[in-house]
């Protein structure tokens, strides 16, 4: 029964298999998958000047394939390392030696980690990603370092309410706003120092603009009504210690 429990491909769970918990000799050939049983092996015979050789698969690196050198086990990265299939040696091994890699065939393929299983600690100092990354959540870090990061923007001609989502835009814009508007207090969670940016434009009509009490004029005054055919930026940052939104600039287009 325990040898048909094993061949039948169900895993242990995550971390509960251990160095003590594997008895000497417990471990028989048929429990072992074929890529262990049956490894890549590449012979070659040194001519003294070759220091390139061609392996039948790409290994992840240099560390992955056991090198011998006339049974000799030689040291990865000291005397060879390799780039894509090639095996390339630091020196040429001697002329008529016999040049033996030896590497699994799971060896280059492609392992997908169990949902949940990479934590933080199994990750480098230095993370590079290339591309469209998308993340969800939070993300908390000292410093983010980058060419730019581009404002989540929301564009609408016109509404007659608007509820700012601070999880989902930094800027809200208005292009003609034809009924008179009243901007709700914001959504989202905000947390201490998020920022929001309205720009408002009627449609050539002056519209009223009402405010809810969270914001909050500093040193400024909000507008109450479009001026016509004339754009005005509205700056405001949430202060988490008095939970308002506190607005810090107001510029009307000349």
């Amino acid at each position: 029964m325990y040898r048909q429990y094993v061949q039948s491909g169900i895993a242990p769970g995550a971390n509960t298999v251990t160095t003590s918990a594997i008895a000497a000799n417990t471990i028989q050939p048929w429990q072992l998958s074929s890529s262990l049983l049956n490894p890549t092996v590449n012979s070659f015979t040194g001519d003294g000047t070759t220091t390139s050789f061609t392996l039948t698969s790409a290994p992840a690196s240099a560390n992955t394939v056991v090198v011998t050198v006339n049974g000799i086990t030689q040291s990865p990265v000291t005397n060879y390392s390799t780039n894509n299939t090639s095996l390339i040696f630091t020196s040429a091994p001697a002329n008529a030696s016999v040049i033996r890699a030896v590497q699994q065939a799971m060896i280059g393929t492609s392992i997908v980690p169990i949902d949940g299983s990479v934590t933080t600690s199994k990750l480098g100092s230095s993370l590079t990603l290339s591309g469209n990354t998308t993340f969800s959540g939070v993300i908390t870090a000292n410093t983010i370092n980058t060419s730019r990061i581009d404002p989540r923007t929301s564009s609408t001609a016109s509404t007659a309410t608007l509820t700012p989502d601070i999880s989902a835009y930094d800027q809200y814009n208005l292009t003609a706003q034809a009924v008179g508007l009243t901007v709700a207090a914001p959504i989202g969670n905000p947390v201490d120092g998020n920022k929001i940016i309205f720009r408002i434009l009627d449609n050539g009509t002056s519209r009223s603009i009402s405010w809810n009490a969270t914001y909050t004029v500093i040193g400024v005054t909000l507008p109450t009504a479009t001026t016509v055919s004339k754009m005005v930026y509205v700056g405001c940052i949430y202060n988490s210690t008095n939970t308002r939104w506190d607005v810090v600039a107001v510029t009307l287009q000349v």
